[in-house]
């Protein structure tokens, strides 16, 4: 039985630096921003005469709600 023996994660020798250009799955970000978008339309068609004067109401909360939650999680992104 072949093993490999457990090494140290500091140890330079035959480990590829991490990249950081890349450091999330983009199929990953591209569903959940799709997702959010779907969401958006559907809720602007299902709510645009709940409130008389504001039709983009739960559309704009929910969109600032998406926001904030994105750059949430790109700050937990960064954290290894």
């Amino acid at each position: 039985m072949n093993t490999t023996p457990i090494q140290d994660p500091k140890a330079p020798a035959g480990t590829a630096p991490r990249s950081t250009l890349l450091f999330f799955d983009p199929l990953l970000l591209l569903a959940t921003l799709g997702l959010a978008v779907c969401s958006l339309v559907v809720l602007k068609g299902a709510t645009r005469d709940d409130i008389p004067g504001a039709p983009d109401y739960y559309v704009t909360r929910q969109g600032v709600y998406f926001a904030v939650g994105f750059v949430l999680v790109a700050i937990l992104w960064r954290i290894d």
